[in-house]
């Protein structure tokens, strides 16, 4: 729901409340995250509409674009931005280096739901689900 402070989304298996992003902080990211992510978008918007024998290859060099085009540095900064208001099932913040040793993916994958829940808006009107539960049903 919107304007909803904090919402609970199980990632792999494991559950967080994300905290939404106030003022200074929300555009901050927003801002970086725009020079990251709208790209890709838009490459992911040509490949749903590419002939389905295209669509693996136009997927990967959306992924590709996204490491070619942003530093080490930007990425790791960005990523633990995004969990930096994330909890875990007892109420303790998480630690990106703890949590997800051994597990990269479900750290993409909750920092994809942190933006989903922060930018529903923006999602909303280009037409993205809003939750990775969605997206599965898809």
């Amino acid at each position: 729901m919107k304007g909803e402070l904090q919402k609970v989304v199980v990632v792999e298996g494991t559950e967080y409340t994300i905290q939404r992003f106030k003022g200074e902080q929300a555009f901050a990211i927003k801002y970086e995250l725009g020079k990251v992510i709208v790209p890709f978008i838009k490459e992911l918007q040509e490949a749903q509409n590419a002939p389905e024998e295209e669509r693996p290859a136009k997927i990967l060099g959306a992924v590709e674009h996204i490491f070619a085009n942003t530093d080490y540095q930007t990425a790791l900064r960005l990523l633990k931005t995004l969990v930096s208001q994330v909890y875990d099932s007892s109420g303790r913040l998480i630690i990106p280096n703890d949590e997800f040793a051994q597990n990269t993916v479900a750290w993409y994958l909750l920092a994809w739901e942190v933006i989903l829940f922060n930018y529903d808006d923006v999602f909303s009107k280009l037409g993205f689900s809003t939750s990775l539960e969605n997206l599965n049903r898809a």
